[in-house]
């Protein structure tokens, strides 16, 4: 139950501050903790009822898996609209059990940073609403529909705080500010859900340092035959496999451009340079190596080995991926015991950097 000493502004504004978003339009709010779900994949768009009402089906039963608990707020945050007053009574029209209501204005710099904006929000505390035809009409919106909905309606669990958006025909995003708020729903959602992501998958073969022995303690760098599924496409390479870690570790909170800078699977790694404040670490090889770009965006991450061969995996996903193969590196230089490090002082200075970097990055996406 909400707090009733407090404004449905002020709630919804703590809830927002969990997002780490302060002001604007709700469009706006990307967090990388969530999941997208595109509706129009593989449906009859030139047959118009019955797209659409293959969207509503969809969408409501996507929302019936989050199983949310009878105390919502449904926001209806118009933007751009400047006479809201049918979408307000029939969003008015369709809840379910209203606690609450308020609006506000609040100001927004347009794309340009020259055009100053004051849409109203309005913000609904509510049971429950009928589901069915709010998204119906809301899938109309780009089809001649009866109401201006698209972009502008979002419904908050006031519980778990995860966010419903349903933005148009098109698709859908659940947000959550905690990972397992996230997780916990891939297992119960429908196969369909992902239809718009693809297969990506590292399997290590084999690990072994560069001599092929299992127990050579004075080599610091681990070396392994890799087996990367793109879609339908096997890639077999044998890099520097720490090397690779440490990169793919960095691509939980950047992009990476092929063919800028170092590859993502390096075929070599033997120097390794500490920053000032060793905590960071410049790894370098030969120019030899397996790259792609990687690239963040709305949730999801896209990796794009050549023009041919892409595919898009969520955030989540792509990090549990990552996570999982440098803890099998990690394994193995604990089951091989400690590394015999080296009197020069910069090799040894750039590999303590290098376990540094590693762990910081490890902790940094426990957060996220």
């Amino acid at each position: 139950m909400a707090d009733i000493d407090k404004s449905l502004k002020d709630i919804l504004e703590e809830i927002l501050k969990g997002y780490d978003f302060e002001n604007g339009p709700l469009f706006k709010l990307r967090p990388k903790l969530r999941l997208h779900s595109a509706l129009a994949y593989k449906s009859s768009l030139g047959e118009e009822k019955l797209y659409i009402e293959e969207t509503v089906e969809k969408a409501s039963d996507i929302f019936r898996h989050l199983d949310f608990e009878g105390d919502l707020l449904l926001v209806y945050d118009n933007i751009f609209n400047p006479n809201p007053e049918k979408e307000v009574k029939f969003i008015e029209s369709i809840l379910v059990n209203l606690k609450r209501k308020e609006e506000y204005t609040y100001e927004w710099f347009y794309e340009d940073g020259r055009e100053l904006l004051k849409p109203i929000r309005r913000i609904y505390q509510v049971e429950g609403f009928i589901m069915e035809e709010l998204f119906r009409q809301i899938s109309l919106t780009d089809f001649a529909g009866d109401y201006d909905l698209a972009s502008s309606i979002y419904i908050i669990d006031l519980k778990s705080k995860r966010i419903f958006y349903f933005y148009d025909d098109r698709g859908l995003y659940i947000m959550a500010r905690e990972e397992k708020n996230l997780s916990d729903l891939w297992s119960l959602l429908p196969d369909y859900f992902f239809e718009d992501c693809h297969d990506f998958e590292i399997q290590i073969k084999e690990l072994y340092w560069i001599d092929s022995s299992d127990d050579n303690k004075e080599d610091l760098c681990l070396h392994g035959d890799l087996e990367i599924r793109l879609n339908d496409e096997i890639i077999k390479y044998s890099p520097t496999v720490s090397a690779a870690g440490l990169r793919l570790l960095r691509s939980l909170f950047d992009d990476h451009q092929e063919g800028k800078g170092n590859h993502l699977f390096p075929c070599c790694g033997n120097t390794m340079l500490a920053n000032k404040e060793g905590n960071k670490v410049e790894i370098i090889g030969c120019d030899q190596g397996l790259d792609w770009s990687i690239k963040h965006k709305n949730g999801l991450v896209t990796i794009e080995a050549d023009e041919n061969l892409k595919t898009t995996y969520y955030y989540l996903q792509y990090k549990k991926e990552v996570l999982n193969f440098i803890k099998q590196i990690e394994d193995f230089y604990k089951k091989a015991g400690e590394r015999i490090l080296p009197e020069d002082e910069i090799d040894r200075e750039g590999y303590l950097a290098f376990w540094k970097e590693w762990k910081d990055l490890k902790e940094k996406s426990a957060w996220i």
